[in-house]
C-alpha cells in the first residue's frame, strides 16, 4: 500500500469489458464499497444506462456486439433525448496512439486510459470524474499499485 486515500465508496459504476480477468479485477478494486455493474458488450452497457443511473462508466473501446465508440455515442444520444444528466464515460484502450484518444473523445468519452490500468489509476479516475458528478457520494479507500 502506498497510503494514498481516495474517495471511491458509494458510487454507481458501470464497467463494460469483455475480458473476464479485467472484470474480476474491477470487482476486486471497485466492487467492495460501490454499486458496481459489470457487462461484457456495448449493447448491454447501453441497456444498463437506459434502465439505471450511474455516476461513472468505464467502457472498453473494442467490445463485442456493439463497440465502445458506438455505445458511447448511443449513450450520449439517449442522454440528450431523455434530458438526462451527462454521465462521465472513461474509455479503456490497449493503444497509446493519439488517434485512439482522439477517437474516444470524438465519440463522447470524457477521458481515456491505456490498459492495463493500475488500481491506483482506476481509483484516481473515479475520484477525478465521479466526485465532480452531481450525484457522487465519496467515501475513503486506500489505493495501491496493483494492475487492472
Amino acid at each position: 500500500m502506498n497510503g494514498i486515500e481516495l474517495p471511491v465508496a458509494g458510487y454507481r459504476i458501470l464497467f463494460a469489458d469483455y475480458n473476464h480477468v479485467n472484470q474480476r479485477l474491477a470487482t476486486n478494486f471497485l466492487g467492495k464499497l460501490n454499486n458496481l455493474r459489470i457487462v461484457g458488450d456495448g449493447k448491454q452497457a447501453l441497456e444498463q444506462v437506459q434502465s439505471g443511473k450511474f455516476d461513472i462508466i468505464f467502457l472498453q473501446v473494442s467490445l463485442p456486439v456493439m463497440g465502445g465508440y458506438e455505445a458511447a455515442g448511443k449513450i450520449r444520444e439517449w442522454e440528450a433525448e431523455h434530458n438526462a444528466r451527462r454521465t462521465p464515460i472513461l474509455g479503456m484502450t490497449p493503444s497509446r496512439f493519439t488517434q485512439s484518444r482522439d477517437d474516444c473523445i470524438r465519440h463522447g468519452m470524457d477521458d481515456v486510459y491505456v490498459k492495463p490500468i493500475r488500481k491506483k489509476t482506476l481509483l484516481e479516475a473515479v475520484h477525478r470524474h465521479a466526485a465532480r458528478h452531481p450525484d457522487g457520494h465519496p467515501g475513503m479507500l486506500a489505493a495501491n499499485d496493483e494492475s487492472a
